[in-house]
């Protein structure tokens, strides 16, 4: 079988159908050592040698190892995508390797106890796991909860999202399972995550610029409403010292139009003193110092350098 003179001493079952076929095409005699056994073969040429060592013979995975086509090493990595809502999240799971399996593991609830069974369930059968979701108004709460669990977690961007062209049905399950795909891929964009810090600042910033946006929208209501009337200030510029003596003195003769103007003008005046008050309320509580750096954001709040001493 193995040519001229060439044989096995012992253990012949061990090699397999391969390499029987490649023993009998070879044409040069080679001797080596297979789990300290002697092993003499007459006709061993290099291409044969070659696959060989592919094939089970140089500690690589052989076809002996591999199951369903995926050696056990492609399944160390999990891909994990959550579409996320205010009471339930979908959940998917994309096994690494190209041919590995994307599925649905169904609805979980949002809270952080049936999150962490979830992933430590995954975490049993797979070495690592990398989860994602897309930013939105859940926040980054999971983001948080996910890291603590000592688990890799990305926060994408909606608007990056690879989208077919025509795929226009978007289910919870559907969304779930082409983020684990996708993510698996390399095909997604994560964003920034502030810490808590950040985000206590972002906060802030984004509720001064809705209170001045708010602001803006009062202020044109009372303007509108004097012009309608033929009330029109002839001063050199509106809501200064002089803007607001002239609204003081304006009256109408029907009780019904000077409810409304009286109504504006005060939700004016609450507005004001409303929005600056609990700003420096809200920093007067902290630590002054830490605020420092965030100057350049709270400054349009009408804070003094004075609080972040």
């Amino acid at each position: 079988m193995f040519g001229d003179g060439g044989g096995l001493h012992k253990h012949a079952n061990s090699i397999s159908w391969d390499c029987v076929v490649h023993c009998e095409i070879a044409r040069r005699p080679f001797a080596l050592s297979l789990d300290g056994m002697s092993v003499v073969l007459r006709g061993w040429s290099a291409l044969t040698l070659a696959r060989m060592s592919c094939e089970g013979c140089s500690g690589r995975p052989s076809r002996a190892s591999c199951r369903g086509g995926r050696t056990m090493d492609q399944h160390s990595v999990a891909y994990v995508g959550f579409d996320t809502s205010k009471t339930k999240h979908a959940v998917a799971v994309a096994e690494g390797g190209r041919e590995g399996e994307v599925r649905y593991l169904g609805e979980i609830e949002a809270a952080p106890a049936a999150v962490e069974r979830l992933l430590g369930k995954l975490a049993r059968k797979y070495k690592s796991l990398h989860v994602c979701y897309e930013a939105g108004p859940t926040g980054y709460g999971l983001y948080r909860h996910v890291r603590a669990l000592g688990q890799v977690c990305d926060v994408i961007a909606p608007s990056l999202v690879p989208i077919r062209p025509g795929d226009r049905v978007k289910t919870n399950r559907r969304d779930a399972v082409t983020l684990a795909r996708l993510l698996r891929a390399g095909e997604l964009t994560s964003v920034w995550v502030p810490d808590e810090v950040h985000e206590a600042v972002r906060d802030l910033v984004r509720a001064r610029e809705a209170a001045a946006r708010d602001l803006r929208h009062k202020r044109q209501q009372v303007l509108s409403f004097l012009l309608r009337h033929g009330r029109i200030f002839t001063g050199h510029r509106h809501w200064s010292r002089a803007h607001l003596r002239w609204l003081a003195g304006q009256a109408f003769n029907h009780p019904a139009q000077q409810i409304v103007f009286q109504d504006q003008v005060d939700a004016l005046a609450t507005h004001r003193s409303g929005s600056s008050g609990w700003i420096v309320t809200w920093l007067s509580l902290s630590r002054p110092g830490r605020w420092r750096p965030w100057w350049p954001l709270v400054r349009p709040c009408g804070v003094s350098p004075s609080w972040l001493q």
